[in-house]
């Protein structure tokens, strides 16, 4: 995933957000992106209220913000945890991210992809899932579709079908 993103900043040059659930794998993607030159800010359960707003911040007007725009020192990549940046931020900088593992209920990935599908937004946003063939990750996108269906058919009375379930989980 390091790979595909840093391909991903070189070639189309916007800034990226990506979304992990386990802080080893966010570490050496953070790691790897910064050896490849890229500036790279982390929302973890690691980071105190404090770091996670200097991160947003930079991430979204550059700091100090009061520079002229050519001044500010962008971050280009902003690598979060699931949990920890999933709720409360708005980060439409991004119009694109990568989820490198899934969370196991579809309301925090909905709400993970609502950070930077929020008001302001003005791009279409992307969002890309990467699961390893073989890895609990593929069991856990099946599950998902099962739970988006019978939370619909429970909560809204819907009965979708697998491309309706797909669409829920996955966006259109």
């Amino acid at each position: 995933v390091a790979q595909q993103a840093d391909e991903f900043l070189s070639s189309t040059k916007r800034p990226l957000i990506i979304m992990g659930w386990h802080k080893e794998a966010l570490k050496i993607i953070t790691k790897e992106l910064t050896d490849a030159g890229w500036r790279v800010g982390t929302i973890t359960g690691d980071d105190g209220p404090a770091e996670r707003q200097r991160a947003v911040d930079e991430f979204q007007t550059g700091i100090p913000v009061n520079a002229p725009p050519e001044e500010r020192k962008y971050l280009d990549v902003l690598v979060c945890s699931i949990l920890a940046a999933g709720v409360g931020l708005t980060l439409t900088r991004a119009s694109d991210m990568f989820f490198v593992e899934r969370a196991w209920t579809p309301s925090d990935l909905v709400q993970a992809e609502d950070r930077e599908h929020r008001i302001g937004q003005n791009n279409k946003c992307v969002v890309t899932y990467y699961d390893a063939v073989g890895t609990i990750d593929m069991y856990i996108a099946k599950m998902l579709l099962n739970k988006t269906s019978t939370a619909a058919a429970v909560i809204d009375g819907e009965d979708l079908n697998q491309e309706q379930a797909i669409d829920r989980v996955l966006g259109e």
